[in-house]
């Protein structure tokens, strides 16, 4: 299993899109662009549960140009992706990393029984990738994750949106 930072992901006329980083709670006024209903991704509905972002658009899933297309000529809109992933040369989007919280998505890859072999390899690959780039461990207080019952993060005095 592998812990992955997101990154929100706006146009460049979205009004902090220069920001160098943002908390989640900054986003609360924004329209959280969903690849299919909300429902179904479910760390998107707990994340904008969570944060308060109550504005929420969804539709179909036929690929990553049609997920940026919204954020990219919607200056409200943003998605979140994952920190790791490079973006399209042509988007013309702003990422920006998401801080305290920083949210984490968790997934694990699947594998076949007759992989077994590669269980002892595979955790220690991810983790030494993940230190390199950006943290793969959870922090409370310093990351979220949804359901991990911590308290909601501060809002007073949040800088920037």
């Amino acid at each position: 299993m592998r812990l992955e930072p997101v990154d929100a992901v706006r146009g460049p006329s979205h009004p902090p899109a220069g920001a160098g980083a943002l908390r989640p709670a900054g986003l609360r006024g924004s329209v959280l662009w969903c690849p299919a209903e909300p429902d179904r991704p479910d760390f998107l509905r707990r994340f904008a549960d969570e944060f308060r972002v109550a504005r929420r658009h969804d539709g179909p899933d036929p690929g990553l140009d049609h997920l940026l297309r919204q954020p990219r000529t919607d200056p409200e809109s943003f998605t979140v992706f994952p920190a790791d992933a490079p973006l399209p040369d042509h988007a013309d989007l702003r990422r920006v990393p998401l801080v305290e919280p920083a949210p984490l998505y968790a997934w694990s890859p699947a594998r076949r029984e007759s992989s077994r072999h590669l269980l002892g390899t595979l955790p220690r690959g991810f983790a030494e990738v993940g230190r390199a780039r950006r943290r793969p461990e959870y922090t409370p207080g310093r990351d979220w994750l949804p359901g991990t019952g911590h308290p909601k993060p501060a809002t007073r005095g949040t800088p920037g949106p």
